[in-house]
């Protein structure tokens, strides 16, 4: 999958991949995704836009959001995202950005077998 370009103030900009652990923070299940509510999703959709966003690039609102904290659920950050780049984006364009960005973030990371695997690993024995 090639990374999308994204066009949200009149200048076209090619995602970068999603760092690790956002990307790992931002990869739901089929069925969870599916069965999520769309403010959830695209929630999740405007986070995923942000962490993939170039740093080279200018941010389509006025002010950027703060970089995203490891111990703040990624889908909080992406609600104020969402909300802020909506206040100047029309809703159909932001909401394909925000689910391109979304499936492009959680392509380049670590696939569902690799995140059982690692959740596995970090189980506790049993009785332990």
């Amino acid at each position: 999958m090639d990374a999308p370009t994204i066009t949200l103030s009149g200048f076209p900009v090619v995602l970068r991949q999603a760092p690790p652990l956002a990307g790992l923070a931002l990869g739901r299940s089929r069925e969870d995704f599916d069965a999520s509510p769309p403010a959830l999703v695209l929630a999740l959709g405007a986070a995923a836009l942000w962490v993939c966003w170039p740093p080279d690039k200018a941010w389509p609102a006025r002010i950027p959001p703060r970089p995203w904290g490891v111990k703040e659920p990624i889908e909080h950050m992406g609600h104020a995202i969402f909300d802020s780049l909506g206040a100047t984006i029309p809703a159909v364009p932001l909401m394909q950005a925000c689910f391109a960005a979304w499936a492009w973030a959680t392509s380049t990371t670590l696939g569902e077998a690799e995140v059982a695997a690692v959740q596995d690993f970090f189980e506790p024995p049993p009785g332990g």
